[in-house]
């Protein structure tokens, strides 16, 4: 299985219950036109390069990243991080209200984040993106 269709299972999930019409599928194409990819897979590292990037975000992913009590990130964070159209967009293509989209990703991305991690840092199979997404930052 691959970080796609993880993080889409555990959107789905994270939804699951709140109305909508949203299916597997379209929750996939929706999180890769939301979310930083790499050849159509969701890239990880960029995703945590995006929230430390960030100066308010960066102590939340650095809980996600270690080892102890992961800390909350709200919906109205995700609006902030991406944008009230880009949400709304993912919203619309997966089939939920922009509020449902929000809760679910703010409760996923965390749980994401951390299922990818250990110590502090990214399992090394996603040390390369991470460090890709840094650099990508400090040449443009």
């Amino acid at each position: 299985m691959n970080i796609t269709e993880i993080a889409s299972k555990m959107f789905l999930e994270k939804i699951s219950g709140q109305g909508g019409d949203a299916s597997l599928g379209s929750i996939q194409t929706a999180l890769q036109h939301l979310l930083p990819t790499d050849g159509g897979e969701i890239n990880v590292g960029s995703l945590v390069s995006q929230f430390m990037g960030n100066g308010g975000l960066a102590s939340l992913a650095q809980s996600w990243l270690g080892d102890g009590q992961n800390m909350s990130l709200s919906a109205d964070k995700i609006m902030d991080m991406f944008g009230e159209s880009k949400v709304s967009n993912f919203a619309n293509e997966v089939g939920v209200d922009t509020n449902t989209a929000a809760n679910g990703l703010s409760d996923m991305i965390p749980d994401l984040i951390d299922k990818f991690s250990s110590g502090g840092s990214l399992q090394q199979n996603l040390t390369s993106s991470i460090i890709g997404g840094l650099a990508g930052k400090f040449f443009k």
